[in-house]
């Protein structure tokens, strides 16, 4: 009995220790599911914290400001102003071909949908990242330069067009209704464009600027170098005045029907149809030249007759250089009078050369006070708003004749009544004038027999005005051939320079580039 009751104690302790082994089998079990199930959950809970954390970066300006996207040199670029050059490089583009724009991409769709059509570039948003960062690569590498000669400083003048530009923003964003300045421009540059951004860019531009400049101008030319550059460029910069009559072939088909693909129309040649048009064209040119020595003579002899013409034109040589007579009218033995009959693809030139220029004459300086004859409402200029602005000019003129007829006296007059805002601001005045820059009165009142101080009234036209022009002669500048030269020669030098100075430079992109998403 003893001995049972012993083995029944024994039994009751194991299995009060087995129960109690058992509890805590299950505590630890569930405590390290617990454990499990915390930090699978804490670590659900860090990524969706940090999916919330890029989310909200994303949609502050910290993303745009706060990160590098390029580096250059030792400048940091961040994405808010990446896309600052990245818009001014597509408005730039935008801007040079204006209505012509569509014939290279579809201003209302994104480009990063549209191909560029190249191995280099895949869409017009690669090409206009590539020139964004180039420019970017170019104020980068003059601005560092600058800094290192220590010429980072602006001068009073600079900032104040700083300041002016920054000004010009604020009145845009109050016209067009943005809640503020900050709002306007990453309107227009992209997210995170600020005035201080803004500012940052145009300041390092203008540093750079400056710099480029002051090297630009350390370049010098003597005489011999001037003279030998323009003497081996004569045929480019050469002013030629010539007259022209084009005989077109065309005149001379007499059949009027369309040609199918192999040039031919049931039994008509079509190649030896051309070929006598042409014939007839020739004969006629030849008997036009025939008759003629002069401009006069050219417009009596063409009269009543088929064709085009005649035009008398002045041109520099580079712009008929690649024209069908080109080798004849820049040839070093033509003379004034000269005539001639050149053929084309479909017709005849006939020729008179007037004469060579070779620019060397002295530029200009001029002030002026333009009054404007008003438009009618088609936009029209009528013989009586023409008249109204003649008198008008006589008017003022006589004004200023009455009282102390100065140069300075005038630049006042210029700047209170003046209709051209081109000169406004500086008294009228055009400075470095060569031959054909202004309208054809304008410009003959600048090259006639002139001293200081003589004036005029004279009409002008284009195609955006008509009105009259006082004119006041201030004097001659340098020689035109020799500011050609000049210009061209410290172009090449400075390109060379600025080569140099790029090569080591490179853009390399930190963060991924934002692109402007409507552009």
């Amino acid at each position: 009995m003893q001995m049972g009751a012993s083995q029944d104690k024994r039994k009751r302790q194991n299995e009060r220790a087995e129960g109690i082994e058992k509890h805590q089998v299950a505590a630890r079990k569930k405590k390290e599911k617990l454990s499990k199930a915390k930090l699978k959950y804490s670590i659900v809970g860090a990524v969706v914290g940090v999916c919330i954390a890029a989310v909200l970066i994303l949609n502050t300006n910290l993303f745009y400001t706060g990160t590098t996207a390029v580096a250059i040199g030792n400048q940091r670029y961040n994405t808010a102003e990446f896309n600052y050059y990245y818009t001014m490089s597509y408005y730039n583009y935008v801007n040079s071909y204006g209505e012509y724009i569509s014939y290279f991409f579809d201003t209302s769709q994104p480009l990063r949908k549209q191909e560029y059509g190249s191995e280099e570039f895949k869409t017009w948003a690669d090409y206009f990242k590539a020139q964004a960062l180039e420019t970017m690569k170019g104020v980068t590498a003059i601005y560092e330069k600058a800094l290192a000669e220590g010429a980072g400083t602006l001068s009073r003048e600079k900032l104040e067009e700083i300041d002016e530009s920054m000004e010009e923003y604020a009145y845009y964003a109050e016209i067009y209704g943005y809640p503020s300045v900050n709002n306007y421009l990453a309107s227009v540059y992209g997210r995170g464009c600020s005035e201080k951004v803004i500012r940052g860019i145009l300041t390092k531009s203008a540093i750079a600027a400056d710099y480029a400049i002051s090297v630009s101008e350390s370049f010098t030319f003597d005489q011999n170098e001037l003279t030998n550059w323009y003497e081996e460029n004569k045929d480019t910069y050469d002013r030629i005045t010539y007259t022209y009559y084009y005989v077109s072939s065309d005149i001379f088909d007499l059949y009027g029907y369309d040609y199918d693909e192999e040039g031919e129309d049931g039994d008509h040649d079509h190649e030896a149809e051309k070929a006598a048009a042409m014939a007839q064209a020739k004969m006629l040119a030849e008997d036009v030249a025939a008759g003629i020595s002069d401009e006069e003579s050219f417009e009596t002899t063409v009269e009543g007759l088929a064709g085009s013409g005649p035009y008398t034109v002045t041109n520099a040589g580079g712009d008929v250089a690649y024209s069908d007579y080109a080798d004849w009218l820049l040839a070093d033995e033509r003379k004034t009078g000269d005539v001639t009959v050149t053929e084309s693809d479909s017709g005849y030139y006939v020729l008179l050369f007037g004469g060579r220029d070779d620019n060397s004459y002295n530029t200009v300086s001029v002030r002026h006070i333009l009054i404007k004859a008003e438009e009618d409402e088609d936009g029209e200029f009528t013989d009586e708003a023409k008249k109204a602005a003649l008198l008008e000019a006589e008017r003022l003129l006589e004004e200023w004749r009455s009282g102390e007829a100065t140069e300075e006296s005038f630049a006042e007059l210029a700047t209170l009544m003046t209709d051209d805002d081109g000169s406004r601001e500086n008294g009228g005045l055009y400075e470095d004038i060569y031959k054909g820059m202004m309208v054809e009165e304008f410009d003959g009142f600048c090259f006639g027999p002139r001293a200081y101080g003589d004036t005029a009234v004279v009409y002008g036209e284009n195609d955006y005005y008509a009105g009259y022009h006082i004119m006041f002669f201030s004097g001659e500048g340098e020689v035109y051939r020799d500011m050609l030269a000049d210009a061209r020669l410290r172009n090449e030098a400075y390109s060379e320079w600025e080569r140099n100075l790029l090569e080591p430079y490179y853009a390399s992109e930190k963060f991924p580039l934002v692109f402007r998403k409507k552009i």
